[in-house]
């Protein structure tokens, strides 16, 4: 996830009564590791189904536009170096960023605007021992800067209009950025937005931490060919290793079993 000014907003954080004290627990593990060298609280990790804590979890509502023009920009981290157009960093991406104000997510009584979205192959985050051929991030804001990464795992399987999309106006390195116009941004969620979400951290440098993650449950699927269109890009990979949970509770309003 690329660089973005973060901070914790409490307001929106997890809460309901089946979690009290894994809330309680988190917000005081979040709040000594802003003020002090605690354990670190970093991105992405891996979530176990049955290690969730069940709890009643403020709803998300997503207002994300149907018909919308990005641009697709690819995202570099090596442009210094004079081999930079030809060689594919770690964490560098494809990035589709959208004009302010024409998608959002409410949750907690905050509205955040949608700013990107982009995508790593594989995935970052880990379901038990599986991980997914690509992961999405959602990058949102409120108006005081705090950040919230929607995640949402795509799998082989029938194909993504939209998804296909925006991979016909995949950039390549050192590449002049492309406008996409009639998006449907919408149709790149799941049809449920149950989540499993975790107080952690961008995934590339700084690594900046108090970002609020909502990892969805269900994935989406994309065509094999989709999908191999968006690795060719990568061929090594564009994710961060999983980092250790430490102190930190998952907590999930989906099923656990």
């Amino acid at each position: 996830m690329k660089r973005t000014t973060v901070g914790l907003n409490r307001r929106a954080l997890l809460q309901g009564a089946a979690a009290i004290a894994g809330l309680t627990a988190l917000s005081s593990s979040a709040a000594a590791s802003a003020t002090s060298a605690g354990p670190p609280h970093q991105s992405p990790i891996r979530i176990y189904r049955g290690g969730a804590q069940q709890a009643h979890l403020p709803a998300l509502h997503i207002h994300y536009p149907h018909d919308a023009t990005v641009t697709m920009k690819y995202i570099r981290e090596d442009a210094d170096e004079p081999d930079g157009c030809t060689v594919r960093g770690d964490e560098e991406t494809v990035r589709a960023e959208l004009p302010p104000g024409v998608g959002s997510l409410e949750m907690g009584g905050v509205t955040y605007g949608l700013v990107q979205f982009h995508w790593h192959t594989p995935s970052e985050h880990l379901l038990s021992a599986r991980d997914y051929p690509i992961e999405m991030h959602f990058v949102h804001q409120d108006a005081s800067g705090h950040t919230l990464v929607v995640g949402v795992w795509v799998r082989p399987g029938r194909t993504n209009p939209t998804l296909g999309r925006l991979y016909d106006h995949l950039v390549s390195e050192c590449s002049t950025a492309d406008h996409v116009g009639h998006i449907d941004v919408g149709a790149l969620l799941p049809r449920r937005h149950t989540s499993y979400r975790y107080d952690g951290s961008l995934t590339t440098a700084p690594y900046t931490e108090h970002v609020q993650w909502v990892m969805l449950t269900d994935p989406i699927t994309a065509s094999p060919r989709q999908i191999d269109r968006f690795r060719t890009m990568f061929p090594t990979g564009n994710r961060r290793d999983v980092q250790d949970i430490n102190d930190r509770v998952v907590f999930t309003d989906g099923f656990t079993r």
